[in-house]
């Protein structure tokens, strides 16, 4: 398999239904900055209506059933609410459950999950920024963008690729965040989790059948 940057239109379309969105936050918790509880996350996602939510992780994830099934006002609303607590250029990805599925089904890049990566970009990026990016930049690692994702397989350690989410995001000109593949795999279980599952409000626990512990994630 070649080495560097390719580029996709999309990946095939995910299936119709699934009531879970996720949102991802963008530097939440990083080096002593923003910092953010899981609780008070949770606690926001459940005062905007939102139900059966559940937190996986510090970095910023937080799966529910919507109020409003629009990623936009979901991120939206989310974002302000994080801004009136102080907290700074705070970005908010969100993606349906069956978005979620569809990336974690994907693997466009084979090799090793320990270097597997997703971006998740905000908007899709303007062919022509996206066109002006070297396909040998970062290699030996490997960058594949499909959509509003972009999937990263690195040959070493995240820390010491080219391509880290600062990258993309000053190269693509779009906000965005990444996760780690076994945070991705874990998020779309949650989001695919059956209706039986009870949450407490703000708990960002969930209750009913013993769930798989947490996957380390980015």
């Amino acid at each position: 398999m070649s080495l560097g940057i390719r580029a996709l239109m999309s990946l095939p379309s995910p299936p119709e239904g699934g009531a879970r969105f996720v949102a991802m936050l963008r530097a939440i918790n990083v080096g002593g900055r923003n910092r953010l509880s899981m609780r008070v996350l949770a606690d926001l996602a459940t005062g905007l209506g939102h139900r059966e939510v559940v937190t996986h992780l510090q970095s910023g994830n937080v799966v529910f059933v919507p109020a409003v099934p629009s990623e936009e006002e979901i991120s939206r609303e989310l974002a302000s609410r994080l801004s009136e607590l102080g907290l700074s250029k705070v970005d908010v990805m969100v993606r349906s459950g069956d978005e979620m599925a569809t990336v974690a089904r994907a693997n466009p890049l084979g090799g090793d999950p320990q270097g597997w990566h997703v971006t998740f970009l905000a908007e899709p990026p303007d062919p022509a920024r996206l066109a002006a990016l070297d396909p040998l930049t970062g290699a030996p690692d490997r960058l594949l963008v499909a959509g509003r994702d972009a999937y990263l397989s690195c040959a070493g350690r995240y820390s010491d690729s080219v391509l880290t989410n600062s990258f993309l995001e000053r190269r693509l000109g779009v906000r965005a965040t990444t996760r780690n593949w076994a945070t991705v795999t874990r998020l779309a279980e949650l989001a695919r989790a059956p209706a039986s599952i009870r949450v407490v409000p703000g708990s960002g626990a969930p209750k009913g059948p013993r769930q798989p512990g947490p996957c380390r994630g980015g």
